[in-house]
């Protein structure tokens, strides 16, 4: 009897000690990390770390069932974000997470005393399509919010605020005029430069340098770049960046194309067509339909819903090989190899 006692005794021992080891890859930004959830009753419990930007810590109790989130800092101001800076979903369990990016970043050797403030600056490079007097609407945690006017230092729009953590949203124009032209809610507890980048809703940011206070590059441009079926005469863009409406892209060669457009984002949607209209646009190689585009590097066009000429001949019945593509144009059949159309007979169609 007395060691069925001990082993029962040892077995509740054990359970008792049982934990759960959490380990999460974070921004090399990161600071310090901590965990919140139902294992700890939604409390942020600082992890361990490992390196840079690992962090890992042991729970005791936990089961991999239970939901949980990370934070950069000791409260939800510094949640984990999407690297869009969208809310994140609740967690269950996995050997390895790995965060995208934080609301804020918490510094432990910046943390003022309690009910001690000092002056947190953000400075922020606002989208190219908020053409509207830049305004903020800024409030320490707990307080009273306002409207401001940040100061203009280059592309920067510079907002100072004497607090211990300030929220902010930046804004297109004075008032409130739609998600479109604002920001997400943001906080900070230390100087901060964000790029703030346009979308359907409100407005995300990133975080970027501004070591010294220097103001980066301003951009340039963004290059698209497209792989489009042999037999394609010219080839056109059109999305948000340029209204919709139809630009000429500039001939690489056969079957590439480029244009570089001032003022763009990688965040805007678009089409390829190769022609002036949406007679033109592109379409699976099946031939449905193809959905708004998001950027890519190197887009590659399938087929097309017809093929554009200089002479606005509209070409279909494509047939495309390896070497040459067959279309019927105008009711006569030719074959258009290299970018040159053949009759039949094999003559040369002007």
């Amino acid at each position: 009897m007395k060691k069925i006692f001990t082993l029962f005794s040892a077995c509740i021992c054990a359970m008792s000690m049982f934990a759960l080891t959490y380990n999460v890859t974070v921004p090399a930004t990161t600071k310090a990390c901590y965990i919140a959830g139902e294992m700890n009753g939604w409390s942020q419990v600082e992890m361990t770390k490992v390196d840079d930007t690992h962090y890992t810590i042991d729970v005791a109790d936990a089961t991999e069932a239970m939901k949980y989130k990370y934070c950069s800092g000791p409260s939800w101001a510094y949640v984990e974000k999407t690297a869009n800076g969208d809310e994140v979903a609740d967690r269950t369990y996995s050997a390895a997470d790995v965060v995208e990016a934080w609301a804020s970043v918490y510094d432990p050797t910046n943390v003022p005393e309690p009910g001690e403030t000092k002056d947190i600056t953000v400075k922020a490079k606002v989208p190219a399509v908020w053409t509207d007097q830049i305004t903020a609407w800024v409030w320490p945690t707990g307080g009273e919010g306002k409207e401001v006017v940040p100061t203009q230092e280059g592309e920067w729009y510079v907002v100072t605020h004497n607090c211990s953590e300030l929220n902010i949203i930046y804004k297109n124009g004075a008032g409130w005029n739609g998600d479109a032209n604002q920001t997400i809610d943001m906080t900070f507890t230390e100087n901060t430069c964000i790029e703030i980048a346009a979308g359907a809703g409100k407005a995300t940011y990133t975080v970027v340098d501004c070591e010294g206070g220097e103001t980066p590059e301003p951009e340039l441009g963004v290059t698209y770049n497209v792989t489009v079926p042999a037999g394609t005469m010219a080839c056109y863009i059109a999305g948000e960046m340029n209204g919709w409406s139809h630009t000429e892209m500039t001939k690489v060669d056969n079957i590439h194309y480029t244009i570089t457009i001032a003022d763009a984002t990688k965040a805007m949607k678009y089409k390829y067509c190769s022609g002036p209209a949406w007679d033109y646009v592109e379409k699976s190689a099946t031939g449905e339909e193809i959905a708004d585009r998001t950027y890519s590097e190197n887009d590659v066009v399938e087929s097309w819903l017809a093929v554009y000429t200089p002479d606005n001949t509209a070409v279909d019945n494509i047939t495309t090989s390896k070497h040459a593509t067959k279309a019927i144009i105008n009711g006569q059949i030719v074959v258009i190899r290299d970018g040159v159309m053949f009759n039949m007979m094999g003559q040369e169609v002007k």
